[in-house]
């Protein structure tokens, strides 16, 4: 709204919404009606500030006064070129005015114009222009309309002083139209960021500052940092946030935030956070025991020791100090320092200075041993075949000297000592080849190596006659015998055979399914002649024969499982029979999809694989009876967790009822069965096997009500134990079961 007072009258010139909603729809925003007053405003503000051959000369005059108002012309006008400091002011009005409108102006973020009006109080001369003006600042302390008033009438009065001051020292031509383009797009000129048609742009990278009208400029982004260098430009993702690039002294960049330094401190005590120059650096303040501060990091004290290695850490009191942990060779440790070596010589006289662990050094022997290098040897005297003699004995070390210790002599066996040396045995032998050497215990000992014919060498080795054994017949002897002591008959007892080697052997009978006679019961070996028959086989006529039992409508059991050949006793059954206490009885029809009669034994006949929190049967998780108040659920999920219902006595058993455990989607889909009756153990049992002859049963979806499937068996059974062996589920391992019998049918 302008106010215009002429002869003591005030008019107001209202630039409101009212009037601009004339050109946009109401629907349109805040912002878009804003810069749609702002971009008409120089043509309804100048008819108060110029004549209209001034306003009619400003609109052709330069690149930018003619944009101005000429909205309509974006596309050919402004541009990088401003002609003279008109069109500069010109310039400088459209450049305020994008400023507003751009991040951090006024009017960036301007919502809803409102009815708030924004007046320019104006007091007209004699000749009808602007003498003096004023902003009317709106009710509610709108700074977008006040900084828009100010702008206007700031760069209005601006172009009437320069007008009036200089005139017009240039018009725009046709011709000069391609001096202006080029302007979209460019952003060389940072005071303008021109941009689209409306005459604003919100570039990210740049923000507005300064005060309205005339200090309105534009800056780059800029982000704030506590303790650092902040970002600026495109590096700033939001004006005033928090954005660092780098960090003061004692801080470090993390995220881009500026984070006080941590140290660590490897064996002492840590520095802290405002001394340390490098975050995750090893910076001490002082050390542990053992340790000494260098270069701020603390290092393993060293001490010094001649003649052997020094001590470190805390034996070790001050680095450099003199003090050893262990010593050289030739030194041994005495307190902290290394003093050397005494040497000793067993059997001699000794050094000095031997190595430390050397178990001698001596210079000399005493009688018997002789010097090899360092050390006292004894003397070793050569003996073949037999024992040299050994220091004072021997003579010389190396001399030849058998060794004689009173009546024990030193040779090896199979010599004698002749003298002072060795001789090779000479033994005598009756009836056959005398022994020498090794062979030769004594020399002139009676002592055979080999006998002449029908003799044997005896375990005292000299040559007796040949004696052969013979079990259950006549022994051969002498030259007839192979040696002494040999298995070798020349004739049988009845009842035995002469091998091929000469051994009297049982005559032995076959027996298939049996033991064969033995001895002078069989008439000869190999015969078929039996003695007794093998389990599952009777003795008729010396043989054995295999036990069949017969069976009506099937097939007898045989071998060991019949008790006697006829008995009637059943291993399998024909068609339509079913097996039955060891009969075949007529097979049991029934149909399961009628109504059957549910056996539902009481929970203290069941037994369970685990229980979920180890709960008493009859309580909580093991509580399995159908329609009971929970159900049996496992302590762990895994395949072979079972559930053994007693029905009390051998029951026939058509299905099977299966519950899901009630309130909860948990239940079993696949099982398998195994039954057993009253007089059998576990191990007897068998596994019940669906229609297909599979003993894996399927059980379709279950809900957790009161219902329960009946899983329906091939055939019918008798069983007093049923044991339910879990193969798949739903959720958790939990059931409720019990038996079904169904109707008889046919």
């Amino acid at each position: 709204m302008l106010d215009i007072k002429h002869m003591g009258i005030t008019t107001k010139i209202i630039f409101s919404a009212f009037i601009i909603n004339k050109q946009v729809s109401s629907q349109s925003s805040t912002h878009s009606i804003a810069r749609q007053l702002t971009k008409n405003a120089a043509n309804d503000i100048l008819p108060f500030y110029l004549t209209e051959k001034q306003q009619t000369k400003l609109a052709k005059h330069g690149c930018w006064c003619a944009k101005l108002l000429n909205p309509g012309s974006e596309e050919v006008l402004g541009g990088p070129t401003k002609v003279d400091d008109l069109d500069r002011i010109c310039k400088e009005w459209q450049s305020a005015c994008n400023c507003l409108h751009s991040l951090g102006g006024s009017c960036n973020m301007y919502d809803q114009l409102g009815v708030d009006q924004t007046s320019i109080f104006v007091r007209l001369a004699d000749n009808g222009l602007a003498s003096s003006t004023n902003c009317n600042i709106p009710a509610n302390d709108d700074s977008c309309l006040t900084d828009i008033c100010k702008v206007h009438d700031h760069f209005a009065s601006k172009i009437k002083e320069f007008i009036n001051d200089e005139g017009f020292r240039y018009t725009l031509q046709r011709a000069d139209l391609s001096m202006c383009k080029g302007l979209k797009g460019d952003t060389s000129d940072k005071s303008l960021i021109a941009g689209s048609n409306s005459g604003f742009n919100t570039g990210s990278l740049m923000q507005c500052t300064g005060t309205a009208p005339s200090d309105l400029h534009f800056i780059e982004l800029q982000c704030k940092c506590q303790n650092g260098d902040h970002a600026t430009g495109s590096d700033c993702p939001q004006i005033d946030s928090e954005f660092c690039t780098s960090c003061d002294s004692g801080f470090h960049l993390k995220n881009n935030f500026c984070f006080n330094n941590q140290c660590f401190c490897s064996n002492g005590e840590i520095t802290s956070s405002v001394d340390c120059p490098e975050h995750d650096t090893n910076f001490c303040k002082s050390c542990n025991t053992g340790y000494n501060l260098k270069n701020n990091q603390c290092e393993l004290n060293v001490c010094v020791c001649e003649n052997g290695e020094g001590s470190i850490g805390t034996n070790c009191p001050v680095t450099d100090g003199f003090r050893c942990s262990s010593c050289e060779q030739t030194h041994h440790l005495v307190g902290s320092v290394c003093e050397i070596n005494q040497c000793s010589c067993q059997f001699g006289t000794g050094m000095t200075g031997c190595l430390k662990g050397s178990a001698a050094m001596c210079k000399s022997c005493v009688q018997g041993y002789y010097l090899d290098g360092i050390v006292c040897a004894v003397n070793q005297c050569q003996c073949p075949n037999g024992l040299g003699s050994t220091d004072e004995s021997c003579p010389q070390n190396g001399d030849f000297h058998c060794t004689d210790s009173g009546s024990a002599s030193g040779c090896d066996s199979g010599y004698y000592l002749n003298v002072y040396l060795c001789d090779l045995n000479y033994c005598s032998c009756q009836n056959g080849t005398p022994s020498t050497g090794l062979s030769c215990p004594s020399n002139n000992q009676e002592f055979c190596s080999l006998c002449d014919s029908g003799f044997d060498l005896d375990n005292s080795n000299t040559c007796a006659l040949k004696q052969c054994t013979c079990d259950n017949g006549s022994a051969a002897v002498g030259q007839t015998c192979p040696f002494s002591g040999s298995e070798y008959c020349e004739s049988c007892n009845t009842g035995f055979d002469l091998d091929d080697i000469n051994v009297c052997n049982i005559k032995i009978c076959d027996c298939d399914y049996g033991l064969g006679v033995m001895g002078v019961g069989c008439p000869s070996t190999g015969a078929e002649v039996c003695q007794s028959c093998n389990h599952g086989f009777e003795f008729v006529d010396r043989s054995c024969v295999l036990k069949l039992c017969s069976c009506k409508n099937g097939v007898g059991v045989s071998g060991v499982s019949c008790p006697a050949i006829g008995v009637e006793l059943c291993q399998s059954c024909t068609n339509g029979f079913d097996l039955e206490n060891d009969s075949c009885v007529e097979k049991i029809n029934f149909d399961c999809s009628l109504s059957g009669t549910l056996i539902n034994p009481a929970e203290s006949s069941r037994s369970y694989s685990t229980v979920y929190g180890s709960d008493t049967i009859g309580t909580g998780h093991a509580r399995s009876m159908i329609n009971s108040a929970q159900g049996w659920s496992v302590q762990q999920n895994n395949i072979g967790q079972w559930m053994t219902i007693d029905l009390g006595s051998d029951t026939p058993v058509q299905a099977m009822a299966i519950q899901a455990r009630l309130g909860s989607n948990q239940w079993v889909r696949g099982y398998q069965m195994k039954y057993w009756r009253s007089n059998e153990n576990e191990g007897d049992g068998v596994f019940a096997t669906n229609e297909n002859g599979e003993v894996d049963f399927v059980v379709p979806r279950q809900e957790s009500g009161t219902a329960y499937n009946t899983v329906e068996l091939g055939e019918s059974i008798t069983a007093r134990y049923l044991k339910i062996i879990v193969q798949s589920w739903n959720g958790h391992i939990s059931m409720r079961a019990g038996a079904v019998q169904c109707p008889i049918i046919g």
